[in-house]
């Protein structure tokens, strides 16, 4: 029986940029998509891209995850582990959030479940915030319908894409779709752009290696909890009611939330050591804009063969402006021109 983790914590060997990252185990399982056409790949891979304003990334206590704007009055979802150290000891740690355009604000646990590793957030704000991301109709999730995860490892929005694979009792989902430390409490999203989850965890080899095998909380669960939360804002009117003013980087207390971002000749994936596969791409990034996406298999870079992550590094090293990455997508060979000069930081910061 292969274990679980439910923290998606770190382990070793991907390369995300110019260095050798220790960041995550090489998987025993790819996380392929399957039998899906280049253009459903692009598909789901913008559907995710459509949705990520409405994804933040939560700092509280020695956690980092992800969470999905879900109202209109401020309300996220995310998971209960992110957000434990504030619940348990609220007036020792304070859950930080951070949008995609850089604001950050105060939030405050209000509802949780700790058995199907749930909780709900309230900012503390009234300022406009992103739209919220659309619910799935739980009867509406089907087996094998293409999925995408959106999440920040490293603090950086990043994409991965799969299959919904197996629905596991009446609380959980099964798809092969990569996810790291920083994922946890993201959505699991459909082809429409529909929360159908929020991830939670991975499948671990007997060995301690990621299989590429993730699991997420099912919609019809998630909503329970959200509309317990509003119906806990209509109850408690005071609760509701903040005026709480955007954070400024500055501010000592959100010294956890400005975590470096790499800069220079920077790819902007997380890729597999051994199989030169891509698992995740952060939005924005050159890897991004040039077309590469979550499942492709790098090939050659300006001709030359990509034989192992060492190779990679070394061209990457060498900083150059831009290059013309060979990769085969499913049975399709293709070459993408990657620009590595533009800056990405304010995107993914």
């Amino acid at each position: 029986m292969m274990p679980f983790k439910s923290l998606l914590l770190f382990s070793t060997s991907v390369a995300l940029a110019l260095h050798s990252v220790s960041a995550i185990a090489v998987p025993v399982r790819m996380s392929q998509v399957g039998t899906s056409t280049p253009s459903a790949v692009n598909d789901i891979y913008e559907t995710c891209q459509k949705n990520a304003n409405a994804v933040v990334t939560l700092y509280s206590g020695t956690e980092i995850g992800t969470g999905s704007i879900v109202s209109p009055n401020g309300l996220l979802i995310t998971n209960y582990h992110v957000v434990k150290e504030a619940i348990q000891a609220p007036s020792k740690t304070k859950i930080y959030v951070k949008l995609t355009n850089g604001t950050r604000y105060i939030g405050r646990a209000i509802k949780s479940d700790q058995p199907n590793d749930l909780a709900v957030v309230k900012l503390d704000t009234q300022a406009p915030l992103p739209v919220p991301v659309a619910l799935a109709q739980p009867g509406n999730v089907r087996l094998g319908q293409a999925v995408c995860a959106i999440g920040n490892p490293f603090g950086l929005t990043s994409i991965s894409v799969g299959k919904l694979k197996e629905f596991r009792g009446s609380n959980d989902l099964k798809s092969d779709i990569f996810l790291i430390r920083g994922n946890s409490g993201g959505p699991l999203l459909n082809e429409q752009g529909e929360m159908i989850g929020v991830n939670k965890s991975i499948w671990l080899s007997e060995t301690g290696e990621n299989t590429g095998i993730s699991f997420s909380t099912t919609i019809g669960i998630a909503k329970k909890l959200i509309d317990d939360a509003q119906i806990y804002l209509e109850r408690n009117p005071s609760q509701s009611a903040a005026s709480a003013a955007p954070l400024s980087p500055s501010d000592s207390s959100l010294q956890i939330a400005n975590r470096p971002v790499a800069s220079g000749g920077v790819l902007g994936a997380i890729v597999d050591a051994k199989s030169l596969i891509i698992r995740q791409i952060v939005l924005g990034s050159p890897a991004d804009m040039g077309g590469l996406r979550p499942g492709d298999r790098l090939i050659q870079v300006d001709g030359k063969p990509l034989g192992s992550l060492a190779t990679l590094q070394a061209f990457l090293n060498r900083r150059q402006a831009s290059a013309s990455f060979t990769v085969k997508r499913n049975q399709d060979t293709m070459l993408k021109q990657v620009n590595f000069k533009q800056n990405y930081s304010t995107r993914t910061l």
